[in-house]
């Protein structure tokens, strides 16, 4: 007689107020992309590097998402095909005019271009403004496609959830003794990102499927097993203490301050909403770069690169004038 293993339903909503933090991260987490992109990692080198250990929020939000979207659907086919839609428009919307313009300067119409593309690894010469950003888009896409064989895996058994995890602490600790990232390259594209950075997809999946069926989140524990392994990594990468070096290639010293400013940011959920209720005005800045996220993600380049080639505002974080200036635009 077979072995039959009983699922285990999928939850497919949360409490309001988790939803609502869910949207208050997401857009925390575009605000700070776009503030790290006007120089605010640089303001005060290496301290000021720490900004860049709360960009996993948002493939742990992603992975939070995705499993409730998986739970209403329960159909693999269907649920890859929402969320790759989801994903993939909006880049290929700007593929278009990117294609034609890479085509009318060279003369002549480069299908692997095309492929590129589709790929979400165009060259910048076909990119009709910088889209150094777009590599998340391409590691979330591969990451996604994996969570096809994981969340019905995790469906039986949500330890599953946590494998992918462990996986990417390995390959992280492996990377800060080894650099094994330069092995992960094909056609240009690191696959070494999406294997590294899965930790943060799958652990905001198994966070928020445990609220969402009542069980313990040891928050205290985690902050401290978080950092104390950032404490150790931080002691084998020194004199080298900023993170700016350690977020291409994510090694364990990334991964570990990554993971201990997602805990902080979830302990202390209810200090963070508090402030944010009692002030409107940031409420709805937040929320706005919620609504529009994925637009704001990919074309707040385009904005900063014309005021930085039309008017010249480069370096400016140090200049509270032109800051502004540049900021307001």
């Amino acid at each position: 007689m077979a072995l039959s293993i009983d699922r285990k339903p999928v939850p497919t909503r949360i409490g309001p107020c988790d939803e609502a933090y869910i949207d208050e991260l997401r857009g925390l987490s575009i605000f700070r992309v776009v503030l790290v992109h006007l120089g605010l990692a640089r303001l005060a080198i290496p301290y000021s590097e720490y900004i860049l250990a709360f960009l996993p929020l948002l493939f742990f939000v992603s992975g939070a998402v995705s499993w409730f979207s998986y739970g209403r659907t329960s159909r693999v086919r269907v649920f890859l095909i929402r969320r790759l839609v989801l994903l993939m428009t909006p880049v290929l919307l700007l593929a278009v005019p990117g294609f034609i313009a890479q085509a009318y300067s060279s003369g002549g119409w480069y299908w692997t271009v095309a492929g590129d593309w589709l790929l979400l690894n165009p060259p910048s010469s076909a990119t009709p403004f910088p889209l150094g950003q777009i590599w998340f888009l391409r590691s979330l896409v591969l990451i996604t496609l994996l969570s096809g064989i994981v969340f019905p895996l995790a469906t039986r058994h949500r330890t599953m959830l946590l494998v992918p995890v462990a996986i990417s602490l390995l390959l992280s600790a492996i990377e800060l003794e080894l650099g094994i990232s330069s092995w992960m390259r094909y056609r240009g594209i690191n696959f070494y990102q999406p294997l590294a950075n899965m930790g943060f997809f799958y652990i905001g999946a198994w966070f928020y499927d445990r609220r969402a069926t009542g069980k313990s989140v040891y928050y205290r524990s985690s902050v401290l097993v978080a950092g104390a392994v950032m404490v150790l990594s931080l002691l084998l990468v020194l004199p080298e203490v900023g993170l700016s070096n350690h977020t291409y290639a994510p090694d364990l010293y990334y991964l570990s301050s990554g993971f201990l400013a997602t805990a902080l940011v979830m302990a202390l959920q209810g200090q963070i909403q508090s402030v944010i209720e009692r002030c409107s005005a940031l409420r709805q800045l937040i929320l706005y770069f919620n609504r529009h996220a994925f637009s704001i993600f990919l074309l707040h380049s385009l904005v900063l690169h014309f005021t930085e080639q039309a008017l010249g505002l480069v370096d400016v974080m140090g200049r509270p004038g032109p800051a502004g200036l540049k900021v307001t635009i």
